[in-house]
């Protein structure tokens, strides 16, 4: 049964999610540090088993935000090097052949959509 505070844990995550991706506060650098950080968060509270799709949510909504040509390009630029740290991240998991081919599609992604959007 999920506590408050584990539903506090999530929804901070989620809300942070949206600011990164919507671009709510300009200039708020720290919001990418405080969406990644709350995930670090998520992480500790439910296990490491999390780690992988807490991961792949934060490439996700990294990587949408750094493709929408809306938002000014400073953050597009700060959205990319953080998914740098989401693969190296992703990397220390991978342990199946299948999850080392997934993190280097991501990589692979990353690189051809950086060149377009950035």
């Amino acid at each position: 049964m999920t506590t408050q505070l584990e539903c506090a844990v999530i929804s901070k995550w989620y809300e942070n999610a949206r600011r990164v991706r919507y671009f709510h506060i300009p200039n708020d650098t720290q919001a990418i540090n405080e969406y990644l950080d709350s995930g670090q968060q998520v992480i500790r509270k439910y296990s490491v088993d999390s780690a992988h799709d807490v991961y792949l949510t934060e490439y996700n909504v990294l990587l949408e935000t750094m493709c929408d040509t809306l938002i000014p390009s400073n953050w597009r630029q700060l959205c990319s090097d953080n998914i740098t740290k989401i693969l190296i991240r992703l990397r220390a998991l991978a342990y199946t052949k299948e999850e080392i081919l997934l993190t280097q599609t991501l990589s692979k992604e990353h690189k051809t959509l950086e060149k377009y959007f950035v």
